[in-house]
């Protein structure tokens, strides 16, 4: 009879970012069930109900999380903000809002821990995208999705020039899911009646897509 070996999988330690719902909260559930080990972030600590999780607030977060288990092996740039805005009406403002999050969040986060990573030539960097930064003709999501195509750039740089750590840097790009992200309402610094129609179509698509139980038909939610 054959014998069979078992290998056990060596413990992580997990930084995720955005965890208070949608993917980031599964995320953490599924690290723990595994047996890693996870510091958590979220814009609100209160919806974190998970007694297993070191709850951090972010200033200082990344040197207060190296001193929880003295190293992080994966770092997940999870959070991120869905804003919708048509481009005229939003403009520059709600491009720097959306970008604050989606992509300088992931620098700063990323940054953060890279002098960790390099000392210990390991450790996985993910970046959550969506796959509107490669389809952006999705009205309203129009500052979203290039926020999405700039952390793919920036993901696809990070990969090149921390190969050389052993570091690897993993693009996810998941396509339409209901994790709440597309109920925000529609920013609008400038009224123009011109987009009404527009704007109200792509409010309709998203609400109906959020509030189904079922798949939203391509013909009605094609983003």
């Amino acid at each position: 009879m054959p014998s069979v070996a078992f290998i056990q999988q060596p413990q992580r330690v997990w930084f995720i970012t955005g965890t208070s719902s949608g993917f980031g909260k599964h995320l953490v559930a599924s690290a723990l069930a595994r047996g890693d080990k996870v510091i958590a972030t979220a814009r609100s600590i209160e919806k974190i109900k998970m007694s297993q999780i070191a709850l951090k607030p972010f200033k200082k977060v990344m040197d207060q999380a190296l001193s929880v288990w003295g190293r992080i092996d994966v770092v997940v740039n999870n959070a991120g903000l869905g804003m919708k805005s048509v481009l005229e009406e939003g403009g520059s403002l709600a491009a720097m809002q959306q970008f604050q999050t989606n992509v300088f969040g992931v620098l700063n986060v990323t940054n953060a821990i890279l002098p960790h990573m390099r000392q210990r030539r390991s450790g996985t960097v993910v970046i959550v995208g969506s796959r509107t930064g490669w389809h952006a003709a999705c009205p309203p999501v129009g500052f979203y999705a290039a926020s999405k195509a700039a952390v793919h750039a920036i993901g696809e740089t990070y990969s090149a020039e921390l190969a050389q750590f052993s570091i690897r840097v993993t693009v996810v790009i998941p396509g339409s899911f209901r994790t709440g992200a597309l109920g925000q309402p529609i920013t609008i610094h400038k009224h123009i009646p011109a987009y009404d129609k527009l704007r109200e179509a792509g409010r309709a698509a998203s609400t109906q897509y959020q509030a189904a139980k079922t798949v939203i038909p391509p013909k009605l939610w094609s983003c």
